[in-house]
């Protein structure tokens, strides 16, 4: 299991000092039939990659959430992946260790167990 205790903050900060998030940023579009979906400039997807890479030679441990296929690069690379939807079924495929998760109560748990 990942050491999460790597470039940890003092003891009595709460977890959302430890978590630096970067969004990724998209636009919905009609994706016709009354739907929306969410588009990707295909230089959003190299970015997310790219984070997780210069966070790591930074020394950082990477936790990286997502549910795209688009988004397997970047779970390939990270540290400890959350992952659901499409990207569930990547990680599955791949067998590459990850957690599921409906929303972000599940990830928030799941952290501060392995903080512990």
């Amino acid at each position: 299991m990942p050491d999460l205790k790597a470039r940890r903050p003092p003891y009595n900060s709460s977890m959302s000092d430890m978590i630096k998030l970067k969004p990724s940023k998209t636009k919905q579009v009609d994706a016709g039939y009354g739907h929306l979906a969410d588009e990707f400039p295909e230089a959003e997807l190299d970015s997310k990659l790219l984070g997780v890479a210069g966070l790591q030679r930074a020394g950082y441990r990477t936790v990286f959430i997502g549910n795209g296929a688009p988004d397997f690069p970047a779970a390939l690379r990270s540290d400890i992946v959350f992952a659901r939807d499409n990207l569930l079924n990547c990680c599955v495929d791949a067998k590459l260790p990850h957690y599921p998760f409906e929303d972000f109560t599940d990830v928030l748990r799941r952290l501060q167990h392995l903080r512990e």
